[in-house]
């Protein structure tokens, strides 16, 4: 890639901006990274970074940032079913459209694993597709029902939704929903079309 090209101060997830002044410095880890501007933003701002993804495109051009720069990021080829989280480690976790190609059992119990690694204070930001997605209609259809509202598709690729207010059932009265909110948003990659998501902020007492 032509380093010209390279622009590490390209804005962040703007839930992460947003709330950002409600975040400790420390450790934060960044679940599914892809090229990593979340994580390029945090070590930026002081953080120190874990950084996981399952592509190895991303992870090698995630490297090849952090050492030009000097960025405080640990980035690994992992998938999040295989990583150990700390025991309250990290002051920030985030998981951005990274959990639902996990299974239904699989994605609550990396929500339990995060719940666990978070410090008192930490704050963990979802975002992730719910039933109202079009997807889950055509997959409903078409795909291979796995377990509740998860499918595998002809590809061997899992899909998981949520149900409306589902995700608040994941967290007991040890976490604040700072924000919470389901809505269609748009995309226009590969080619126009719309998402139904969940996004949400969560700070651990």
């Amino acid at each position: 890639m032509n380093d010209r090209k390279i622009n590490i101060k390209k804005p962040p997830y703007y839930l992460l901006a947003k709330f950002l002044p409600n975040i400790k410095l420390g450790y934060a880890l960044d679940i599914g990274c892809g090229k990593g501007h979340n994580s390029f933003f945090l070590a930026r701002k002081g953080f120190k970074v874990d950084a996981i993804d399952i592509k190895k495109e991303y992870i090698d051009y995630v490297k090849k940032i952090t050492q030009k720069y000097k960025l405080n990021i640990n980035a690994s080829l992992v998938n999040i079913k295989d990583f150990k989280i700390e025991s309250k480690k990290y002051n920030l976790v985030l998981a951005i459209q990274s959990l639902p190609f996990l299974t239904k059992s699989e994605l609550k119990k990396v929500i339990n694993e995060i719940k666990n690694g978070l410090k008192s204070n930490g704050v963990l930001i979802i975002s992730s597709f719910t039933i109202k997605d079009p997807s889950f209609l055509l997959l409903k259809k078409n795909s291979k029902l796995i377990e509740e509202n998860t499918f595998e598709d002809k590809n061997h690729k899992i899909w998981c939704f949520f149900k409306k207010n589902e995700l608040k059932t994941y967290f007991d009265k040890k976490f604040k929903f700072l924000f919470y909110k389901e809505r269609l948003v748009k995309d226009k990659f590969p080619h126009p079309h719309s998402h139904g998501i969940v996004e949400t902020v969560i700070k651990k007492a």
